[in-house]
Formats: C-alpha cells, structure tokens, sequence
C-alpha cells in the first residue's frame, strides 16, 4: 500500500514492491491524493490467451475526476515473468473496466522495454491494472486475441479452472508414468 499527494502540476511517485517497482507520474485538475496498493491475484481471471506476471495493482484517487494525463510505469523482475511462462516481449498493462472485464489498451498507450525490463502505460483513469502477457508457447505473434468485449465473465472462469484442470492432470500422468 502506497499513498501520494498528487497536484495540477505533473507529480511524481515511485513506489518499491518485492519483484518490481511502480512509477506514478499524474496530472489531476485539482489537487487529490492517490492510492496504490499492490496485489499478487486478481478476483477477476486472466483474459483468454493472456497470462499475469502477478502484478496487479488498485490505483485510486482520493477525490473522483477526471486526470489530465497519467502515466504507470512497471519495472518488473525477469524471474517472474519467466516463471508466469509470459514472453517479455508480449507484456502489457490492461485494466479491468466497469464491467469487470480485462481491457487491453491499444498499442499506441501500453508498451514494454525488455532492455531496461519497464512496462509502460499512459491512461486519462485509474482503477485496478494487471500485467500480462502472451504465453511463451504463443509468442510468435500468430493468431488474435479478443479481450474485453465478451458479456459472459463465466466463459473466461470456465476457461481459466480448465486450464487448472489440464495442469494438474498432466502432473499427475507424470508421477503415475515415472
């Protein structure tokens, strides 16, 4: 949990978590405070063909406007992303938007560094964003990935218990086959 006062003028707060640091850089029309609180999970399941390096982070400001310009930067570690089985190269921010439902932005507002390892993105609101990125064993680029425009939020839990469901049922063929 992280709090900061932020002005009319550009602001700007880093904030340091275990695996990753989150730069805040707001500008409100009046001044407000933001809070940011950091959480490895979301309630809401990964988007289809979308997999979270478990950054997920609720960012709020104190009084509701609209912000001029906001930016949120993740400088995340290598070691976790690697073990989400994300590619790098795929990572960007989304935000669960109203509905509930996981929203990508479009490229030109999320974008990622792997040299300097800093996923960036630049938003006019704040509510709860995560950090995902395309599968390893899908990071050609091949194929589309629809993502916030289905209506049925138990198709996307369907699909991420079925996940579960096969992970652990091909650990258990490996013990029973050694």
């Amino acid at each position: 949990y992280a709090e900061a006062r932020v002005t009319s003028a550009a602001s700007v707060k880093t904030i340091s978590y275990g695996g990753g640091e989150l730069t805040l850089r707001v500008q409100t029309t009046t001044d407000n405070t933001i809070t940011c609180t950091k959480k490895l999970n979301s309630t809401t399941a990964d988007p289809t063909g979308k997999t979270s390096i478990g950054a997920f982070f609720d960012i709020e400001l104190e009084k509701e406007e609209k912000v001029k310009k906001g930016e949120i930067k993740y400088k995340y570690d290598s070691a976790a992303v690697k073990a989400s089985g994300a590619s790098e190269a795929s990572l960007r921010f989304m935000f669960k938007n109203e509905a509930g439902v996981w929203t990508a932005l479009s490229d030109n507002s999320s974008s990622v560094d792997v040299s300097a390892k800093v996923v960036i993105a630049t938003t006019t609101h704040f509510s709860e964003w995560g950090v995902f990125g395309s599968s390893t064993e899908n990071s050609t680029g091949e194929g589309s990935t629809t993502v916030g425009t289905s209506t049925d939020s138990s198709t996307s839990s369907l699909t991420g218990s079925l996940r579960v469901v096969a992970s652990l049922l091909a650990m258990c063929f490996m013990i029973i086959s050694s």
